[in-house]
């Protein structure tokens, strides 16, 4: 969250949340070593069911009660208020990718929604869908992930129509399917991972097909009902935790090769690669994303100090360029018609592109452009009067 601070809804009707001391100190990996102090406390008049914090919310975390209240918590007023009621227990909440938005389930199968907004301002909750079951198991990411005791993972779009259904037939599968009890969507909401007894289930969108497709089973023996999934925020691990108290966490990649014996690419999902230097374990991976699927990344030097510094992945319709010595901000994604034939890169001038292709020359800023500076016909045989690096630079200032 960027923050370090974690919510917790106990059994005595209260939910606290709780800082590390050593919060702004410490690094990423180390700081829930620190010691810890309660910042704020949350007590109601029945028990807490289900929590939420949503995304670019971080002063602010929706939680629901056995007496069917929905409460938003704000963190700076240490005050709590009522978001909306029903006289239904809610079971579940979820919210969106974007967190302005909140889903709750109740023991009815029923799925409502409805937007956060302040205190005092009255939220439009709506009945939005209505599930074959009591959805133990919600999720929202691209679609709106349900499964619950009737062995069916459901996926709802977001107009609350049904995309498709995966039913595990409790005679039939292997391993035996019992109650789903809880799923968890990745930070970029193209993948889902659904928790059941000595088992987790994948699943991940298709780009091309624009359906949502069934990944593996994964069988652990003795683990017994998965009741917690949390990701890494890049989605390259999963943490999973189980009713008799287990914490496992797994690396979750779908192929990872070695390029030019320096890079471990890992394609996280179809649409997410990490990048890390196998000669400097201290650098934190570099991370490429889109919306397109990524089909191949390239790397090239720096004509200066000839390391590889520049990354350059390919989609069917654009081009990713990053900048690996400058990390902030260097980055940029230019639509593309990528067929490669006939195509040179040249990296003249610091965090720039010149492509020469089908004889038209164009540049590229690599900092967070995701524009085409200028393109224009250009010969062949004139291509070396543009690789001078002090012309470039001036072409690209005038610019």
């Amino acid at each position: 969250m960027g923050f370090y601070k974690l919510a917790i809804a106990q059994s005595d009707n209260i939910v606290f949340v709780y800082k590390w001391a050593n919060e702004k100190e410490a690094k990423p990996d180390d700081i829930w070593n620190g010691k810890k102090s309660i910042c704020n406390k949350f007590r109601e008049k029945s028990s807490v069911t289900c929590l939420t914090w949503p995304k670019n919310s971080p002063y602010e975390i929706v939680y629901g009660l056995v007496d069917g209240n929905i409460k938003v918590g704000r963190l700076r007023s240490n005050k709590s208020y009522l978001l909306y009621a029903t006289n239904l227990s809610v079971l579940n909440i979820a919210s969106n990718i974007e967190g302005n938005e909140i889903l709750s389930a109740y023991t009815d199968g029923s799925i409502h929604k409805f937007p956060i907004k302040g205190k005092n301002q009255s939220s439009s909750e709506m009945k939005w869908i209505q599930h074959t079951c009591p959805a133990y198991a919600l999720s929202w990411g691209r679609s709106i992930c349900i499964a619950g005791n009737d062995h069916k993972v459901a996926f709802y779009d977001l107009q609350g129509n049904q995309e498709c259904t995966f039913s595990y037939n409790v005679k039939e599968c292997t391993p035996k399917c019992k109650q789903f009890n809880v799923a968890a969507f990745n930070h970029f909401g193209n993948a889902v991972v659904l928790g059941n007894f000595n088992s987790f289930y994948t699943f991940s969108w298709n780009e091309k097909s624009r359906l949502w497709e069934e990944g593996d089973i994964h069988l652990v023996e003795n683990m017994n009902s998965v009741t917690n999934l949390s990701w890494k925020p890049k989605g390259s691990s999963l943490t999973i935790g189980t009713s008799t108290g287990l914490v496992d966490s797994y690396n979750l990649y779908l192929r990872r090769y070695i390029y030019k014996d320096i890079f471990q690419i890992t394609y996280v999902s179809p649409t997410l690669v990490s990048i890390a230097n196998q000669l400097d374990a201290d650098k934190p991976p570099v991370i490429l994303s889109s919306k397109h699927e990524i089909q191949k990344i390239a790397a090239h030097r720096d004509p200066v100090t000839k390391s590889y510094r520049y990354l350059v992945a390919r989609t069917n319709s654009s081009l990713i360029f990053r900048d690996i010595e400058n990390p902030d901000k260097a980055v940029s994604e230019v639509d593309w018609i990528n067929d490669e034939i006939n195509e040179k890169l040249f990296f003249g001038c610091e965090s720039c592109c010149i492509i020469c292709k089908a004889n038209e020359l164009s540049i590229i800023e690599v900092r967070n452009t995701n524009k085409i500076l200028f393109s224009y016909p250009i010969s062949i045989l004139q291509l070396d009067v543009f690789r001078n690096v002090y012309l470039l630079h001036n072409v690209v200032r005038c610019k």
